[in-house]
C-alpha cells in the first residue's frame, strides 16, 4: 500500500479498517457478530474518527512491566472470577456518535449490545428472588401459620386464656358399672373433640375424673362432685374467667365457632334473664316479696350483662346442666356453696330424679339473688338435642339443626333405648363432612347419608328413631328383616321359669361342708344377679321411650316406670355375697 501519511497503528496492533478490508481483520479468526457488509462499515467508519482514535493511543506509555506485584496480581485474580456484563464492543469503540450523542445499535445478532439486554437479566433474577421468597412463604404458612395464630389465641390480646373447658370422663367405672367398648370409644372419640377445639381456640381443657366414690363415709354424691370438680378447677386456673362444663355425650360440630364471637360477644342479645320467655316447670316470676330490693323484684335483673354470672339451657323437662357456663366472680362462690350444702343432698337425694340439676332449680325457685344473675340460651345456641330427646325431632327450638349447623350436640338420654355411640359417630362423621375444606371437598366427595333419608325406616320398631340410633338387639332385627321386636328372656317367660332353680339365692343356712348345696346356692345367686340386672335394664328402656313418647309430660306421664326402675336399681346387686362366701371359706 503506498500513501502520503502511514496508516495510525492501534494498540494491540490489529490495524485499521478501510473500504476494502473487513474490520478487525488483525483478528485470527473473526467473530460471527463483526461480519458487516462494506456499506455499512463505510457509512458509520469515517479516517477522521480513526485517526483521532490513534491520536489517543498514542498517550498512552510506550512500554509498561507485565511484573505489577503482588497486589496487581492478586487483583486480576480476583477480577477473573466476578461475573462479566456484556458491554458495546467492537465498533462502538470506534463508531461516531450520532445527533444526539448516542452510539449506534447494530441490532440482536451483532456486536452491538441491545439497550434492554442488562435490564431482562436483572430483571430474571428479581423474579427468580420473589419466587423463591414466595416459596418460602408458602412453606412457611403450611407449617407455622396455625401455630402462630393459636400461639396469640392464648396470648393475653388473644383472650384465649380466659376459658377453660371442663369435660367429664371415666363415667360408671369402678365399682357402680364396667365400661365396654362402646362406651370406652364415646369417652375417646369424646374428649379428642374438645381437645382440639381447645387447642384450635386457645383454651384449657380440663378433663375430670367422675369416678363414682364416697366424698364421705356415709355417702355416695354422684352429681353432687360436678359441683366440688367446678371450685377445684377455678383454684387451678386462677387467670380463667369463664368455665364451660360440658357433658361427655356431646359433640361440638363447628370447631369454627369460638365462644367469644359464638356466645360472650353478644350475651346482651342472644339470653334472656326473664325464665317467662320459657318456663317448663312453671315458675312463678319474678319474686313479689316486699322485702326484696328492686333488682330481684325485676324480671330481667339489673338489665346488665357485666352481672351475668351464669348461663345455661333449659329443655322439656327444665334447667339442663348438660352445656352451661360461669362466671368467676363472688356470686358464683356463694352458689357453689349453697349448691354443695349437705342437707340438700341429704333430705332430696332420693327423691329429685336428676339430683344436682333439681338442685340448682330448687335454689332458683327459693332464692331471689340466683335469679339476678342467672341468664337463660335458646337451647340450640350450645346444648342441642337430637331426635328422640324431648320428643320425635323436628322442634326448632330443642333439636339439631344441620341446615343452620348448630354448635353444640347433646345427645341426652342416650343411655335410655338409644345407642350413645351410634349418635356419636353419626354427628361426628356429619361435622367431618359439613367442615370440609374446598380441597377435601374435591378429592374427598362425602358418602354421608342424611338422618332424614332413613328416618322413615325407624317405623318398623314402633318409634320414630333411626335404626342405627337404637339399641344393639334392634338393629340386629333389622339386618334380619323382621318388623317385631327380639324376644328377650324375663322371669315370667316358661322357658326362664323351667331353669329357676329350687334353692333361695343366698347361703343362709347352706351347709359349706357340701360342696353340692355351695355349688347351687352360687349358681342361684349369680342367676338371681343376672334376673335383676336385666328386668333394670328392660325397665330403663321402656323409661326412655316414655320419656320419648311424652316429651314434656313425661314427669306424670312416667311415674310408675320411674319408680320401678329405681327400685330395681337399688336392689340389683346382691350386696356381700362374695365376700360372704370368702369369709367362710377362710374360717373353715
Amino acid at each position: 500500500m503506498s500513501s502520503g501519511s502511514p496508516s495510525p497503528r492501534p494498540d494491540g496492533g490489529r490495524g485499521w479498517s478501510t473500504p476494502s478490508l473487513t474490520p478487525h481483520s488483525g483478528r485470527s479468526t473473526p467473530r460471527s457478530s463483526e461480519l458487516l457488509t462494506p456499506a455499512s462499515v463505510s457509512s458509520n467508519i469515517s479516517w477522521a474518527s480513526a485517526k483521532a482514535k490513534s491520536e489517543e493511543v498514542r498517550g498512552y506509555p510506550s512500554f509498561a512491566t507485565r511484573n505489577n506485584g503482588f497486589f496487581s496480581r492478586s487483583k486480576r485474580q480476583i477480577s477473573a472470577t466476578l461475573p462479566r456484563w456484556r458491554s458495546p464492543s467492537g465498533y462502538d469503540d470506534y463508531a461516531e456518535k450520532d445527533e444526539k450523542g448516542v452510539y449506534p445499535y447494530y441490532g440482536a445478532g451483532r456486536r452491538g449490545c441491545s439497550p434492554f439486554g442488562s435490564g431482562r437479566s436483572v430483571l430474571r433474577r428479581k423474579r427468580m428472588r420473589l419466587f423463591v421468597v414466595m416459596l418460602l412463604g408458602l412453606i412457611g404458612y403450611l407449617y407455622m401459620w396455625s401455630a402462630l395464630v393459636e400461639r396469640y389465641r392464648r396470648s393475653p390480646f388473644g383472650n384465649g386464656r380466659k376459658f377453660v373447658i371442663v369435660l367429664e370422663s371415666n363415667i360408671e367405672g369402678g365399682v357402680m358399672e364396667l365400661k365396654g367398648a362402646r362406651e370406652w370409644a364415646v369417652e375417646r372419640n369424646s374428649i379428642a373433640n374438645k381437645a382440639a377445639y381447645a387447642k384450635r381456640w386457645g383454651y384449657d381443657l380440663e378433663v375430670v375424673n367422675m369416678l363414682a366414690k364416697k366424698r364421705y363415709s356415709h355417702e355416695w354424691r354422684e352429681g353432687w362432685e360436678k359441683v366440688d370438680i367446678i371450685r377445684e378447677t377455678m383454684g387451678k386456673y386462677p387467670h380463667a374467667e369463664w368455665f364451660w362444663w360440658i357433658d361427655l355425650n356431646t359433640w361440638v360440630m363447628e370447631e369454627s365457632y369460638s365462644l367469644q364471637d359464638h356466645l360472650f360477644n353478644r350475651l346482651s342479645d342472644i339470653t334472656y334473664r326473664d325464665i317467662n320467655v320459657y318456663n317448663p316447670l312453671n315458675i312463678s316470676h319474678p319474686p313479689t316479696e316486699p322485702y326484696l330490693d328492686e333488682v330481684s323484684r325485676s324480671a330481667t335483673g339489673d338489665g346488665d350483662v357485666s352481672s351475668i354470672n351464669m348461663v345455661l339451657t333449659q329443655d322439656c323437662g327444665g334447667f339442663n346442666l348438660g352445656s352451661f357456663f360461669l362466671r368467676r366472680s363472688l356470686w358464683s362462690e356463694r352458689l357453689l356453696d349453697s349448691w354443695w350444702d349437705p342437707i340438700l343432698y341429704e333430705q332430696k337425694h332420693m327423691q329429685w330424679e336428676h339430683k344436682e340439676q333439681d338442685a340448682l332449680e330448687n335454689l332458683y325457685i327459693s332464692q331471689p339473688w340466683v335469679r339476678s344473675s342467672t341468664a337463660f340460651l335458646p337451647q340450640r345456641y350450645a346444648n342441642a338435642f337430637p331426635p328422640g330427646a324431648c320428643g320425635a325431632g323436628g322442634d326448632p327450638e330443642v333439636h339439631y339443626s344441620e341446615a343452620e349447623r348448630d354448635f353444640v350436640v347433646n345427645m341426652a338420654g342416650c343411655k335410655f333405648g338409644r345407642d350413645c355411640w351410634a349418635e356419636m359417630h353419626e354427628y361426628r362423621e356429619l361435622s367431618k363432612k359439613l367442615n370440609r375444606t374446598w380441597w377435601e371437598q374435591v378429592v374427598m366427595p362425602s358418602s354421608y347419608t342424611s338422618r332424614s333419608t332413613t328416618a322413615a325406616r325407624s317405623t318398623q320398631f314402633h318409634h320414630t328413631l333411626d335404626p342405627t340410633l337404637t339399641s344393639p338387639y334392634l338393629n340386629r332385627n333389622a339386618q334380619g328383616g323382621g318388623n317385631e321386636r327380639t324376644k328377650m328372656p324375663t322371669p315370667e317367660s316358661a322357658s326362664f321359669l323351667a331353669k329357676k332353680p329350687t334353692v333361695a339365692p343366698t347361703y343362709d343356712g347352706v351347709d359349706f361342708e357340701d360342696n353340692v348345696a355351695v355349688h347351687n346356692a352360687r349358681d342361684a345367686i349369680i342367676r338371681e344377679q343376672w334376673v335383676r340386672s336385666m328386668m333394670s335394664r328392660l325397665v330403663g328402656e321402656e323409661l326412655g321411650k316414655c320419656y320419648h313418647r311424652e316429651g314434656v309430660n313425661h314427669m306424670e306421664k312416667c311415674g310408675v316406670l320411674r319408680e320401678k326402675y329405681f327400685e330395681l336399681l337399688s336392689e340389683r346387686k346382691i350386696k356381700g355375697y362374695l365376700g360372704q362366701e370368702k369369709n367362710v371359706f377362710e374360717k373353715a
